[in-house]
């Protein structure tokens, strides 16, 4: 059985980058919690899904002198969760941006972002906005704020950008490093979705030499994203709606009414039943109405959509895009297709987080400069590290096809650290694999401490 040690390898590099987070304590000598471990022990919590974790392990490590804490997170001594919250409140997220920078050259160094690589040039960027804290009396700096019209209630929430390397393909996707849409730059005007994109476009590092297509939905379809996506020598492909650009809509249906559109058409046996995928694309079309300014030309793009239907000739699916790449009849079906893997961000990234124990929608902690971001960023880091194991660990991987049901698995494991104290986190997916296979009690001589 090979064990490749990601798991220590994904510690080890989290240890060392908060190991220079700043620790703006005045009084360092005779501290009883250093930043690494009121920031591992944090971490922790998000990892094993489990908010009683701190306090089950306090009551082992009083018991026993060591706990999982210790031999799998290397925590020393394990703060108070007053205490964890009040410090992680002056730690910014961006504390954390170098262990998810690491953690991708680490994908590209095994080999296993080349699986994500799309027609072997791209790597496919979904970017996409969501809700992870709401209250209608918590509120910070950093909050963005609705008012009700009716009754004047302002309702506050917090915000993120959660970009996404997906792939047609495969259910797994990779989450990159967040950016905050947040109210904290001194200006009257929230900050919106498009705006926290492009920070993040200006901020990504690429470890790859692939060129990447950002995906988005419509709300990304506007000429000054595609400019800031152009600039940054990326590609894009973006859902175009016909209620959001008229003036483009006006040009497509006269190109159409001409019959001067160019088609591809063709037919697969899905689940058993026929089903008719047309592609209509067109090149060269100009994103909004120039108005008549002749030295502001508007953006060019190319457009096509993609119609599902039955054999009866019922649409079972329609969908637009705009994209920068020119559109022929070899590579329309591909463009479509990577367009189409948008939804995996909504779907295998932010719901996963929201409904498959994550619940990143949780208000953990608010705090009054950082707190909520800072444990949000915790949140998707762990995220990380399982879809990093689900890629690379055996043992892992697995216990996960064995189990199925990632709440499941995470109760199994739950359950375990809070009886018995592990040599290591491998020992503990060795016992529980070996326990299963056999369906015996095992002998943990070797296993626990």
């Amino acid at each position: 059985m090979r064990q490749t040690n990601i798991f220590d390898f994904l510690i080890e590099s989290f240890t060392d980058n908060i190991s220079n987070v700043e620790d703006t304590r005045k009084q360092r000598t005779n501290l009883v919690y250093s930043l690494k471990d009121i920031i591992l022990s944090a971490f922790s919590v998000f990892y094993f899904q489990n908010k009683s974790c701190l306090s089950f392990q306090r009551d082992i490590d009083t018991r026993k002198g060591i706990s999982n804490a210790q031999t799998m997170f290397g925590i020393s001594d394990i703060p108070s969760d007053n205490h964890i919250r009040n410090m992680l409140d002056k730690i910014t997220p961006n504390s954390f941006k170098k262990v998810y920078e690491i953690i991708l050259v680490k994908l590209r160094d095994i080999g296993i972002l080349d699986k994500f690589y799309f027609k072997d040039d791209y790597m496919l960027v979904a970017l996409d906005g969501t809700h992870y804290h709401s209250s209608k009396n918590i509120s910070c700096k950093c909050c963005q704020s609705k008012t009700n019209s009716d009754t004047g209630e302002v309702h506050y929430y917090h915000s993120v950008i959660t970009p996404t390397i997906v792939h047609p393909d495969i259910k797994k996707v990779i989450p990159l490093m967040q950016e905050f849409i947040s109210n904290n730059d001194g200006k009257d005007k929230q900050d919106c979705e498009v705006n926290a994109s492009k920070r993040w476009l200006d901020s990504f590092n690429n470890p790859t030499n692939k060129k990447l297509i950002i995906l988005g939905d419509d709300l990304y379809s506007r000429e000054p994203m595609i400019k800031k996506v152009l600039d940054k020598s990326h590609s894009y492909i973006f859902v175009a709606k016909p209620t959001s650009h008229k003036y483009l809509y006006e040009q497509i249906e006269m190109i159409k009414n001409l019959n001067t559109i160019d088609t591809k058409i063709i037919s697969k046996m899905i689940n058993g039943k026929k089903q008719i995928f047309t592609y209509n694309y067109i090149n060269n079309l100009a994103i909004k109405n120039p108005q008549g300014d002749t030295q502001h030309p508007p953006q060019e793009v190319n457009w096509c959509e993609v119609i599902v239907t039955n054999a009866t000739g019922k649409k079972l699916y329609h969908n637009s895009f705009v994209t920068d790449i020119s559109l022929n009849v070899n590579n329309v079906i591909d463009i479509a297709t990577a367009g189409r893997s948008r939804w995996k961000i909504e779907n295998e990234n932010n719901n996963t987080l929201k409904t498959k124990g994550y619940h990143l929608d949780h208000n953990f902690g608010h705090g009054k400069e950082n707190l909520s971001k800072t444990l949000c960023s915790l949140n998707i880091l762990a995220f990380l590290f399982h879809t990093v194991q689900e890629l690379d660990d055996d043992l892992y991987m697995e216990l996960r096809d064995n189990i199925g049901n990632r709440e499941e698995f995470f109760v199994g494991i739950n359950f375990l650290t809070t009886m018995f104290n592990f040599k290591s986190f491998n020992k503990m997916l060795e016992y529980i694999l070996i326990a299963r296979q056999t369906e015996e009690n095992v002998d943990m001589k070797g296993y626990i401490m």
